[in-house]
């Protein structure tokens, strides 16, 4: 098991919520559905990595 971050990881599915959040929060302050959109794909597209993440390191333990 390497220490080295992985963009796939933990931190990366925390990255794509971050800027989910961020995309989502800007296209709802100007109207924009398409940003809400692309927001809340982010959001739940990072939130898979992590539980993709979650069920690699059980198997390998």
């Amino acid at each position: 098991m390497s220490n080295k971050p992985d963009l796939l990881s933990d931190n990366g599915g925390n990255l794509f919520k971050a800027v989910g959040v961020a995309v989502m929060a800007y296209g709802t302050l100007n109207g924009k559905m398409f940003g809400v959109v692309v927001g809340g794909f982010l959001m739940v597209f990072g939130a898979l990595l992590r539980i993709d993440d979650a069920i690699r390191r059980q198997k390998s333990e």
